[in-house]
């Protein structure tokens, strides 16, 4: 009686066991795209410190850039909404270890994951102090406070410690604020979201490193000391002209918007004496005030003479961002750049790898621009565009073996 339990106990295990497998067998048949690869150690991709740490996190949450709220009248969903404010080039990881600091698969499990978000880190543009000047316009306050400007050790670690490591191990010790502004202009490695740090939070943050606040962070990053400024916004009815002159760094770049819908509606470049002037024939639109923006600085100022039915214009229709040709001519000794973005928005080109600026060019009412450099200094690699909070990077085709 006893053997005949055992053997009909045996036949059960094996039964399930042969059930367990078939089953195994079938789902690698139907799923084999989807086998997890068993020498991947789940928690070591995710662990920046480990040797199998896996920096592409879109390879396995690429869902997030389509994901939408399911609330409706949320859109875009956040992560898509956030991409072009998280510090970082397109695709990199660093955008996403910005808000993402830690991915706890140990004691608090991916369910955890929102938690592990700082919410201090949300308030540092969210919270209410001070005031944002970011060129999509003003930023909403969810949170009562913010950090405060002149905690600079914790405001490095909010904005800088994603990419530069914690505070005793810096990889930027000893930096001045004019040195940090400088990076946050030049978009150096994606920093240019970082550009809604006030002044005296980027002194606060040098003197954390132990480099030189200089008093005044956002003046002028490249030593200049000339502050933006606007010191004429006319109307002249009879020559149908907007006119708008001003002030900022030697030799840098002034973008000129509707302060109200903050639509492009051009650029200026100052003099070696700092000064700049703008001209608008024809506008469409009589704008009532106008906002001028030059590396991290904004000024607003109202458009004297605007007529009574100046307006606040309403934002061109978006055309996404894309370079349909970059090439080297070197028979005419011509850089060419040409692409799309939205209807009559300014396009600024730089070195994608030294960040050098190159200029800037204008869209047509259809969103065409077109961008020509004659005999440049150095013939660049690869060029990148920027045009409102869009990045765009592209190899020049052609392009001699000592690019740059």
């Amino acid at each position: 009686m006893k053997l005949r339990k055992i053997f009909s106990k045996r036949k059960m295990v094996i039964g399930l066991l042969a059930g367990v497998y078939l089953f195994a067998l079938v789902l690698n048949i139907f799923a084999e795209d989807e086998v997890i690869d068993p020498r991947k150690n789940i928690i070591a991709i995710h662990d920046s410190s480990s040797e199998q740490y896996d920096k592409n996190c879109l390879e396995c949450h690429a869902d997030i850039l389509s994901a939408k709220s399911l609330d409706p009248t949320i859109a875009p969903a956040a992560h898509v909404a956030m991409f072009d404010f998280a510090p970082g080039k397109p695709g990199d990881d660093k955008q996403c270890i910005f808000c993402h600091r830690t991915v706890d698969l140990v004691q608090g499990s991916a369910g955890n994951i929102r938690k592990q978000v700082d919410a201090t880190l949300c308030a540092m543009c969210h919270g209410q102090s001070p005031p944002r000047n970011a060129s999509s316009g003003p930023v909403k306050q969810f949170y009562q406070a913010g950090p405060s400007p002149d905690d600079g050790v914790l405001l490095y670690d909010l904005a800088c410690a994603a990419c530069h490591k914690d505070l005793a191990n810096s990889k930027v010790g000893g930096e001045s604020a004019n040195e940090i502004q400088k990076k946050i202009d030049d978009d150096k490695g994606g920093m240019l979201p970082l550009r809604v740090l006030s002044t005296v939070e980027i002194d606060s943050i040098a003197s954390a490193l132990g480099g030189d606040p200089s008093g005044g962070g956002g003046g002028d990053p490249n030593g200049g000391g000339i502050d933006l400024s606007i010191t004429k916004a006319e109307w002249k009815a009879d020559n149908s002209e907007l006119k708008v002159e001003g002030l900022a760094s030697a030799d840098s770049v002034v973008m000129i918007r509707n302060a109200d819908s903050l639509e492009e509606l051009g650029s200026a470049t100052t003099d070696e004496e700092g000064k700049w002037k703008f001209l608008l024939q024809d506008p469409a639109g009589v704008p009532c005030r106008v906002q001028a923006e030059s590396g991290s600085q904004f000024r607003e100022n109202d458009v004297q003479n605007a007529p009574d039915d100046c307006v606040a214009g309403s934002p061109v229709e978006n055309i996404d961002l894309s370079i349909t040709k970059a090439e080297w001519k070197a028979d005419k000794s011509e850089l060419k750049v040409e692409g799309l973005a939205s209807a009559d928005s300014v396009v600024m080109i730089r070195n994608a790898d030294s960040e050098k600026e190159l200029g800037s060019a204008t869209t047509d009412e259809d969103g065409k621009w077109k961008f020509l450099l004659q005999d440049p200094a150095e013939v660049p690699c690869s060029v990148r565009a920027k045009s409102g909070s869009q990045f765009l990077e592209n190899d020049v085709k052609n392009a001699p073996d000592d690019c740059v």
